[in-house]
Formats: structure tokens, C-alpha cells, sequence
């Protein structure tokens, strides 16, 4: 329960960092599939998908989270993962310049 309260604390903080750079995040998650990334952060004209993993360093891609995220960027889609606030920020620096901090 302590590692799923983590979880959800990191989730929270990341998408509040990105509403304050003035983009749109939201939580998402597929109907009838596993594997769905986190979040999507959208703004200029593009989004990034987003799988959030503990920031502890214990957080694991399940096998089907990893099969969605190939299959993204097989597309060209912007898919990642993420474990920590630093890694977060340069992903929204690469991927929104015009909303860096």
C-alpha cells in the first residue's frame, strides 16, 4: 500500500509541474487493453505519453506497458518512461520548449 501511496503522490506532483508550465495533462488509461501510459501532457501542438514509475527506483515496466510504448513509437508517437521530477522537467524542456520553466 506504501509503494501504491508513492505512486500516486509522484503522479500528482508531476502533473501539477506541468499544468504550472501552462500545459494540459490528464490521466488516462484504455478501455478493454492493459498497458495505457499515465498520462498524456499536450501543448503546442503535440502530446507526450507518459509512464510514471516510482521514484524510489523500485518501479518496474510491465511486460504489456512496454509492448504499448514500442508500439507507440513505432508510430512516431512521443512515448516515455519516467522515475523521477529531473528526468520529468527535461522531458517537458525537450518536448514543450516554449514552456520551460
Amino acid at each position: 500500500m506504501k509503494d501504491n501511496n508513492l505512486e500516486s503522490t509522484f503522479q500528482k506532483k508531476i502533473m501539477k509541474i506541468a499544468i504550472e508550465r501552462g500545459l494540459m495533462v490528464r490521466a488516462v488509461q484504455w478501455r478493454g487493453r492493459k498497458g495505457c501510459p499515465d498520462i498524456v501532457v499536450m501543448g503546442e501542438g503535440h502530446c507526450a505519453w507518459v509512464e510514471l514509475k516510482r521514484p524510489n527506483g523500485n518501479g518496474v515496466v510491465a511486460p504489456h506497458q512496454k509492448r504499448e510504448i514500442d508500439r507507440m513509437r513505432q508510430h512516431d508517437i512521443s512515448a516515455h518512461v519516467i522515475d523521477s521530477y529531473d528526468d520529468f522537467s527535461e522531458l517537458l524542456t525537450f518536448e514543450f520548449p516554449d514552456h520551460s520553466s
